[in-house]
């Protein structure tokens, strides 16, 4: 139960500190705007408008953040490593197998020539 846990309290930790700096690189801004318009009596009426629009901070506008951080990172972690990792598990479960079934011809092998004998 307890190895369990480790490995979810690993992979938390790092989705966490992985993700922590997408929630830096954006802010809300109240942004206000106003239109004019002439009713049918010659009056001018303004109406302001505010809206919240998301702007990126100067983080994500950083050369280096998106050169090192966005591009690079992202693609070793979402791209290369679930790659790596792949196949070296399916070669780990193929050489499993095939040493599996050489116990099991060998143990095949012993059974027939006994019987033979």
């Amino acid at each position: 139960m307890y190895d369990g846990m480790v490995y979810i309290t690993l992979i938390t930790g790092f989705s966490v500190l992985y993700n922590v700096n997408k929630m830096l690189e954006l802010e809300t801004v109240v942004a206000t705007t106003s239109v004019s318009n002439v009713n049918e009596f010659g009056e001018n009426i303004t109406q302001i408008f505010e809206e919240i629009v998301l702007q990126p901070t100067p983080l994500r506008e950083s050369e280096f953040y998106t050169k090192y951080i966005v591009f690079l990172l992202n693609f070793l972690v979402m791209g290369l490593l679930p790659v790596i990792l792949l196949s070296v598990l399916n070669f780990c479960i193929y050489r499993s197998i095939a040493k599996a079934t050489r116990n099991h011809n060998n143990i095949s092998s012993d059974i027939r020539y006994q019987i033979s004998s």
